[in-house]
């Protein structure tokens, strides 16, 4: 039925973006010493923390019109935040993918994109 087909498909991409995740740790337990502290405070901390509040204001907004005028008359406002939210969190995934690698690597990395 449909909600097999449902089912099956979102545990088959938990279970991609759970192996991507231990895939990305081991990435980060190989970093060296400075490039892991890099890691630690400026991406997952600094950027992690900023992305979180981003969120929360967005979703504060949102829900500030809900509460004043229902949820009817702001169901645009209401998805907005959500795919806004959505948005910060997978560009700070891909902060966390990017930070995961060497320093070495990166500027290599960022100077072949720029030829791009």
């Amino acid at each position: 039925s449909a909600t097999a087909l449902t089912h099956f498909g979102r545990c088959l991409l938990e279970l991609m973006i759970f192996q991507y995740g231990l895939r990305l740790r081991a990435s980060i337990g190989r970093l060296p010493d400075e490039d892991l502290s890099y890691f630690l405070i400026e991406v997952l901390f600094k950027s992690g923390l900023a992305t979180i509040a981003s969120c929360l204001f967005v979703l504060f907004r949102a829900m500030k019109c809900m509460v004043e005028r229902g949820y009817g008359s702001c169901g645009t406002p209401a998805k907005c935040a959500s795919f806004i939210s959505v948005y910060l969190v997978l560009v700070w995934g891909l902060k966390l993918v990017h930070g995961s690698v060497e320093s070495r690597l990166r500027v290599t990395l960022s100077v072949s994109f720029e030829k791009i």
